[in-house]
């Protein structure tokens, strides 16, 4: 802001300013010619004095007129000051007021939610009490019908029982008779392994089996004859038993040295190449396994074919069908000791031994070991004497003469 100099303004100038004029409010004075007039010195220092006059008021007057805009700028700025704190005061519980607001709404949500779950769940117990009703009920009707097919099916076992009993006493075989009957059969196949097969541990398990009859009936009057079965069974635990399986091996063992058997069409082998054919063969376990095998295979191949070292021409003999048969021969009396058929054995022995003296010498150290692997399962099978079941049997007979009539029908088979 400019401010005038007041000694250019026109209206501050005493020479123009109508109300400083003489000629108005003054009366004109009559000049007055003075004797004593003044100096030029005096006249330019009034000049000069009025001029610091001037100068000094429009100092004070652009001081005064700072001081008055820096009282308004202050003022200003206070004022904006202070509707600042009260636009931040009122922006502050603007956003609190909308923070509570928001807190409210969520709060609000939250129990709409709750609302609607609980909602939710009571349309859910409410369909869940409505399928256990209908369970309960479907479940009641399925017992009820439950309830009356057993009530029917009580009344058929009891028809059933009737007829059983009545044709239990028809037959006259209740549980008694039929557990005699089973005892009486199981002594007569013991006597039979006994007496046809020789096989006293077969016909130990018979007696333990036909015991274990006699045993569950709890009558008093069997006494006597399970003392008897008892009394044979100690026997059969005395004898000795065969070494059936021992048998087996051995046989087997010899089967494997059918190839180095002596024909009858050949000359009977001396002992040091029997000899000698006993060593190559146990040698050959140390061997490498190829040259195992090649010495094996020109083994057998010199099996399959023999020829005779005497003055007649040289003559072919095939050894392979001779061979078979032994081996089958012997199968069959293998097969025989590990079935416990004496029978069988005897005559599989019988056999095997018509057919080596047929084919082979007698003097071959194989067909000689054979012949006495044979003579110790013959001794084996037929040294024991067997005990004899007839005491255990007339023991059976008077403890069932002692029974009631009806009881008396499980009677045995013949011994």
């Amino acid at each position: 802001m400019k401010s005038k100099d007041p000694s250019k303004d026109p209206s501050k100038d005493p020479s123009k300013d109508p109300s400083k004029d003489p000629s108005k409010d003054e009366p004109r004075a009559e000049p007055v010619e003075s004797t004593d007039a003044p100096a030029p010195a005096e006249q330019k220092g009034v000049a000069a004095t009025d001029a610091f006059a001037s100068v000094g008021a429009v100092r004070a007057l652009t001081i005064s007129l700072v001081l008055v805009t820096v009282l308004i700028m202050g003022s200003a700025a206070a004022a904006f000051w202070y509707m600042a704190q009260i636009g931040y005061e009122a922006k502050s519980g603007v956003l609190e007021r909308l923070q509570s607001q928001n807190e409210l709404v969520a709060q609000l949500a939250q129990r709409g939610e709750s609302y609607a779950e609980q909602a939710t769940v009571s349309a859910l117990e409410a369909a869940l009490a409505a399928r256990l009703a209908a369970v309960e009920s479907a479940i009641e009707e399925g017992v009820a019908q439950t309830s009356a097919q057993a009530a029917r099916a009580v009344g058929r076992a009891e028809d059933v029982e009737r007829a059983l009993a009545e044709l239990r006493d028809e037959l006259g075989r209740d549980d008694m008779a039929w557990r005699l009957a089973e005892a009486s059969f199981l002594l007569t196949r013991a006597q039979e392994r006994l007496r046809i097969a020789r096989d006293p541990e077969g016909a130990a398990i018979a007696i333990e089996q036909a015991d274990a009859r006699l045993a569950n009936l709890a009558m008093p009057e069997l006494i006597p004859a399970r003392e008897a079965m008892a009394e044979v069974r100690g026997q059969l635990a005395e004898l000795p038993v065969p070494d059936r399986v021992g048998w087996a091996l051995r046989l087997r063992e010899m089967d494997r040295q059918v190839a180095r058997w002596a024909l009858l069409e050949e000359p009977a082998p001396r002992a040091d190449e029997a000899e000698t054919e006993v060593v190559e063969s146990s040698s050959h376990d140390a061997l490498p396994w190829y040259e195992a095998w090649a010495r094996g295979s020109w083994q057998w191949l010199r099996g399959q074919v023999a020829v005779s070292r005497d003055d007649r021409p040289v003559k072919m003999v095939a050894r392979v069908p001779i061979d078979r048969e032994t081996r089958l021969w012997l199968a069959a009396v293998r097969e025989a000791v590990i079935d416990r058929d004496t029978a069988q054995t005897r005559e599989a022995i019988a056999a095997l031994r018509s057919w080596v003296a047929a084919h082979y010498h007698a003097d071959d150290p194989g067909v000689e070991a054979l012949s006495a692997q044979l003579d110790t399962i013959e001794n084996g099978l037929v040294a024991a004497t067997m005990p004899d079941l007839t005491p255990v049997f007339a023991a059976l007979r008077e403890a069932r003469l002692k029974l009631p009539l009806d009881m008396q029908n499980g009677q045995g088979g013949n011994h």
